[in-house]
């Protein structure tokens, strides 16, 4: 049997310790407990866009042949790339899809991948209330990415 001839508990260096890695856990995650759930949810809508648009850009070099991403407005639906079924944007969300084809689309929109990697360009608006999602194409390299933007 161990005998034990001081008290138990804890140091002070060990409550500091702790104390020091709770505080920089806390000051880590501050800013992601921050983020709301509708804005978590509108960038998890602008992610997948962007995805549908760079598989598109993946499938015209792979394929080496031009593919395209149609965003019908009025139905809230993303169709392409290729035979893929179409994907619902959630109905509450402001959708705004400009091209070179249609400068400011009401109703639909295409983005059309080339071979070489470039596209026909055009720039995709997801907003809800005061939180704004822009997704931009690059005409010249077919680069796609996507960035928040918060309206007053």
């Amino acid at each position: 049997m161990m005998q034990h001839d001081g008290q138990g508990g804890f140091t002070l260096l060990e409550m500091l310790t702790v104390l020091v890695v709770v505080s920089l856990v806390a000051v880590i995650s501050l800013p992601y407990a921050r983020k709301s759930g509708e804005a978590r949810r509108l960038d998890a809508v602008a992610e997948t866009v962007a995805a549908k648009l760079r598989e598109a850009r993946s499938m015209a070099l792979s394929n080496n042949e031009k593919s395209s991403l149609t965003i019908d407005v009025e139905k809230r639906q993303i169709l392409g790339p290729g035979p893929r079924p179409p994907y619902s944007l959630p109905p509450d969300l402001l959708i705004k899809v400009t091209t070179v084809e249609n400068q400011a689309a009401n109703t639909t929109g295409s983005i059309s991948f080339f071979t070489d990697g470039g596209s026909t360009g055009g720039n995709i608006v997801i907003a809800d209330g005061t939180m704004t999602r822009r997704i931009a194409i690059n005409w010249l390299t077919g680069a796609v990415v996507w960035q928040a933007e918060e309206t007053p």
